[in-house]
């Protein structure tokens, strides 16, 4: 089960329309946005946020903590909703992911 993070730091747990297939990139858009940056938490872990959604008043403290935890970087910041979901449950074919390394 995914998890999606909102801006006001609230939670809610996320179920694919598809659970063979998991999270299509539609179903991600509706979440967080139609530009999808993909970040590689651990080897089975990613974060799905926004690339375009930079606006300071949309900064996601919780997501951003989360983020900074897996990272190590305390300069790393999210802005609008962010998904986490294992690797396994989204639907990523052809994807470059973001730039924290591979999956």
């Amino acid at each position: 089960m995914a998890t999606l993070i909102k801006v006001d730091g609230s939670e809610i747990a996320i179920h694919p329309f598809n659970a063979e297939k998991g999270l299509l990139p539609g179903e991600m858009f509706s979440l967080v946005g139609q530009t999808l940056k993909l970040i590689c938490l651990d080897k089975q872990s990613v974060m799905v946020v926004n690339n375009d959604t930079t606006t300071p008043a949309l900064r996601n403290y919780r997501a951003t903590k989360v983020l900074q935890f897996f990272t190590g970087d305390d300069q790393h910041q999210v802005h609008g909703p962010a998904l986490l979901a294992a690797r396994a449950e989204i639907h990523v074919e052809n994807w470059t992911l973001g730039p924290f390394g591979d999956c």
